[in-house]
């Protein structure tokens, strides 16, 4: 068996961006983090930290709608909808 780090593709608004999956190590980190946080800006600069750190580019956060944001980290999460 060969295991390949997880690659997708994000049309954002017309441009492409390849994202990875994180690995658990980073999911718990995550996790770990935004559990701790008190406010919503706190939650969405973890949100950010973790996006740009799988491919976003950082200028790009900023720019998406918030759904889109949720959308993109449910499935870099891996969450059913």
């Amino acid at each position: 068996m060969k295991l390949l780090k997880s690659v997708f593709e994000v049309d954002l608004y017309g441009e492409v961006i390849k994202m990875t999956k994180p690995t658990h190590k980073e999911v718990v980190a995550y996790q770990d983090r935004v559990t701790a946080c008190t406010e919503t800006k706190e939650i969405f600069a973890e949100i950010e930290g973790l996006l740009v750190s799988l491919g976003l580019p950082k200028d790009k956060f900023n720019d998406l709608e918030t759904e889109h944001i949720y959308e993109i980290l449910d499935l870099v999460l891996g969450k059913k909808k």
